[in-house]
């Protein structure tokens, strides 16, 4: 599975939203103010990353209960999603899904605050520079890419492999 569509499952179990974590930052050793979530920084490729492949499964209050914020709304990450969405610099060497996946999120995204008064600024990134490049085509291939379940074979010896399906994958 590619990370969007684990997202996309993810985003219905909501019992787990106040308790995962994925931000590279979460495990520094830091001095802990107690009125601060340090399980998402906010700021690195992980949590810019995470927050893009949930965005569009998710309402906005389920993202500020999550993240504490809007990342969309926050300008200093405007070089990063360049670099996420493959617009500038080198994809983030951090364990994050492809251009391809963000690209995808960001276009679900945009389809459902395309009618509102304000877009946020890395909604405007997308707009500007991404969206005129997707065709139709392009987008269907994206959608059939990233949302198939990929058997594939690997040289993972057979005592380790775990059949892939219903019961096995069942929360995914």
């Amino acid at each position: 599975m590619y990370e969007i569509q684990i997202a996309q499952k993810f985003s219905s179990y909501t019992q787990y939203f106040d308790i995962f974590s994925s931000c590279n930052n979460n495990f520094r050793i830091i001095e802990q103010n107690k009125t601060t979530d340090h399980r998402r920084c906010g700021t690195c490729p992980k949590c810019a990353f995470v927050y893009t492949t949930l965005r569009p499964f998710i309402s906005d209050n389920e993202t500020q209960k999550i993240f504490g914020q809007e990342l969309y709304e926050n300008t200093s990450l405007i070089n990063l999603y360049k670099e996420l969405l493959g617009i500038d610099g080198i994809k983030p060497f951090e364990c994050v899904g492809t251009n391809e996946e963000v690209t995808y999120a960001m276009y679900l995204q945009y389809k459902k605050i395309k009618n509102n008064s304000q877009i946020p600024p890395i909604m405007e990134l997308f707009k500007n520079k991404i969206l005129p490049t997707l065709t139709p085509e392009r987008i269907d291939y994206l959608q059939k890419k990233l949302f198939t379940l990929y058997r594939q074979e690997t040289h993972i010896p057979k005592i380790f492999q775990i059949p892939l399906d219903k019961e096995h994958i069942s929360f995914i």
